[in-house]
């Protein structure tokens, strides 16, 4: 890890941090490309890939999910959100919160966009292994902090939350970029099935501990 840098848990007082890191990390990726446009020039895409990056936000935070941020001399350069393998069903209550936290923002977003990230969760999540798993939803750097080492660090970080957990073995995720599959490959992830979703390729993706 690069001295001054640490890793932390977020907090609902990272939200619009998380939000704007995560949409520069990825405003250039096929997926998002997929189903908000061209954020970096369009303000309509920029003001979507927000409201999404809300809704994940929101949804992790409620629900308890792994999301831990680098931050670099006290200002947020990266994260990742990640499920952990459930040990139970969330009760009504909480199901009750996270629809009256979602559903307004949901209903923001083109239903064009909503039906294909429904249809891109069942393709990826049939896909997934069939073992108790930790899910990486999403790992970014903003690019102004890249090339520091600080992916590595994240990646490492959800390893250890991965050993920690006595329920895991191992973690899996999807990508549309080809160029991500070799880097996940070399941290030790294998290519475990592909697919398309409107001529977008999705490669899915799984890590066991050794």
């Amino acid at each position: 890890m690069k001295p001054g840098g640490r890793i932390a848990p977020l907090t609902s007082a990272d939200q619009e941090s998380f939000a704007a890191v995560m949409g520069r990390a990825f405003a250039d990726d096929p997926l998002f490309l997929h189903l908000f446009g061209p954020s970096k020039s369009d303000r309509l895409a920029a003001k979507r890939v927000r409201l999404f990056l809300t809704l994940v936000f929101k949804k992790a935070l409620l629900q308890g999910e792994d999301m831990r941020g680098y931050f670099e001399n006290g200002r947020l350069a990266g994260a990742y959100l990640a499920e952990p393998p459930r040990t139970s069903r969330s009760g009504m209550r909480q199901n009750v919160k996270l629809a009256g936290l979602l559903l307004p923002l949901l209903f923001r977003l083109p239903l064009r966009s909503l039906g294909q990230l429904n249809a891109y969760m069942r393709v990826t999540r049939n896909a997934a292994p069939v073992t108790a798993h930790h899910y990486l939803a999403m790992l970014g750097v903003d690019p102004s902090a890249q090339g520091k080492g600080i992916g590595r660090a994240l990646l490492l970080d959800l390893f250890g939350r991965v050993h920690a957990h006595a329920g895991s073995q191992g973690a899996a995720l999807d990508t549309e970029n080809r160029r991500n599959v070799d880097w996940y490959v070399s941290w030790g992830f294998v290519l475990s099935a592909e697919a398309s979703l409107g001529g977008l390729p999705l490669y899915c993706m799984h890590w066991a501990p050794k």
